[in-house]
Order: structure tokens, then sequence, then C-alpha cells
């Protein structure tokens, strides 16, 4: 599953994830997590600078 949003729904993702649904979004900026694995180094043809699984480092970003 792919999506664009302007704003991250953290509850929404979380559901997904339960769903055992794989999602992709932009990080914002204050988007605080750690990376658990790094799945593709960026791709100098592509637009993709990262692919990375990453766990959240607090339930709002902007808390972290």
């Amino acid at each position: 599953m792919v999506f664009d949003k302007a704003y991250v729904d953290f509850d929404h993702l979380y559901e997904l994830a339960s769903e055992d649904i794989t999602w992709i979004t932009h990080a914002k900026d204050n988007m605080a997590y750690r990376v658990v694995k790094k799945l593709q180094e960026s791709s100098v043809q592509g637009k993709v600078l990262r692919d990375d699984e990453i766990i959240l480092k607090a339930l709002k970003s902007r808390t972290a």
C-alpha cells in the first residue's frame, strides 16, 4: 500500500500494521524513529532516497 498525505495519522498506520499490511509514506522532518533494517540503498536513477524498515520512537513524533 502506498499513499502520500500532508499529515501522518499514526492511529491509522498502526491499524494497517496490525493487519500485517505494509505501507509506504514520506517521513516528516520531525518524525522520531530508528532504523530496524535497511531494505535498499538509494537509487541514482529512481526517486527513492531511502528504503528502511523503522520503529517510531514515540506515540506522536512531536513529543519525541
